[in-house]
């Protein structure tokens, strides 16, 4: 379905608007939309053309600054323009009477184009208030002689989607570890192995999670709880000179404490983790797993602990993939 971008007056003589067959789309596909001239009152043209651009930013404060100066980078990721209309011959202007115009336009993408995304966190091992982001922009630029004489630039974003394949089913994940479990820290009275299976170490960014959990039965009582924890894992690069390249932090998407007597209930209880709403991107989902020119890599993992005694407890964890369906984008 078409995306119609608002509509911009032309102080009396008519209205320009952006049409476009999808303001979301791959990296890899065509743009294709066409701008609309709604003549009221003839206009001189001297040129119309219609340009794309795709960046991103990085801004972020150091934690030893006193001030909260911001600091910024960005990276350009995508240029390309195409000329629609210009006048014929020599002529500096050409006159378009009244009636409605349409020029259509077209661009292929590169295959390997970043998707679209923002990146918030208040904090990356130094870094305060780090903000990244991708974003792309479609520029109509209009030059118009006579008595509207002026140079239009007039920008409406599109979104490229993050890949989904429907196909990809990822793998099953069982892990386990042995814990070492003591009586007021000192006495041992044994080793404990636990382990956490998964149907699917692909997970879907609204679904929730689901693993199965196991202990062995000498331990099944000395068991005092079950947490099932969601990690997102951060490495930020600012791409300057001197000091620290990368940045690594971790945070808690969402967590969630289960009754311990679970396990006495069922050797392998089904634990389920909602992802929705969560700590971080409260009733949004969370982002996929990504890599861009400022995060080396933004990646998951499930953890499940147990705590067997005062001092002591076991953790299995899972790195996994989230994937995000695509969504319809807001044309503003």
């Amino acid at each position: 379905m078409g995306k119609l971008g608002e509509i911009l007056p032309l102080r009396g003589h008519g209205t320009l608007r952006v049409h476009l067959e999808n303001a979301a789309i791959r990296a890899g596909e065509e743009l294709i939309g066409s701008v609309q001239l709604n003549v009221s009152q003839p206009i001189e043209v001297q040129s119309l053309g219609v340009a794309i651009d795709g960046k991103e930013r990085i801004q972020w404060e150091e934690a030893n600054q006193a001030d909260g100066t911001k600091n910024r980078n960005e990276q350009i990721l995508l240029t390309d323009e195409t000329t629609l209309l210009v006048p014929p011959g020599n002529s500096p202007a050409m006159t378009l009477p009244q009636g409605n115009y349409n020029y259509p336009f077209k661009f292929l993408l590169p295959e390997n184009l970043a998707a679209s995304f923002e990146y918030r966190s208040r904090e990356v091992k130094g870094l305060d208030i780090v903000y990244v982001d991708v974003e792309y922009n479609l520029t109509v630029k209009l030059s118009l002689q006579g008595e509207l004489k002026t140079d239009i630039k007039w920008s409406v974003p599109f979104v490229i989607e993050h890949p989904f394949d429907t196909a990809s089913r990822g793998r099953s994940v069982s892990l386990s570890t042995s814990e070492v479990v003591r009586s007021m820290g000192i006495f041992k009275k044994g080793t404990c192995s636990v382990r956490m299976d998964m149907e699917n170490d692909v997970l879907d960014a609204e679904t929730p999670i689901q693993v199965r959990a196991g202990i062995d039965n000498a331990f099944r009582e000395s068991a005092r709880g079950i947490h099932l924890t969601l990690y997102e894992d951060v490495w930020i690069d600012r791409k300057t000179r001197g000091g620290a390249k990368v940045r690594q932090s971790s945070r808690v998407i969402c967590t969630r404490s289960f009754d311990p007597i679970e396990l006495r209930r069922e050797a392998t209880p089904k634990l389920v983790l909602p992802v929705l709403p969560n700590n971080i991107y409260h009733a949004e989902p969370m982002l996929p797993s990504l890599k861009s020119h400022f995060i080396h890599a933004l990646s998951y993992r499930v953890v499940l602990e147990i705590p067997l005694s005062s001092t002591s407890k076991a953790t299995v964890a899972a790195p996994v993939t989230v994937v995000r369906k695509p969504r319809v984008a807001a044309f503003f």
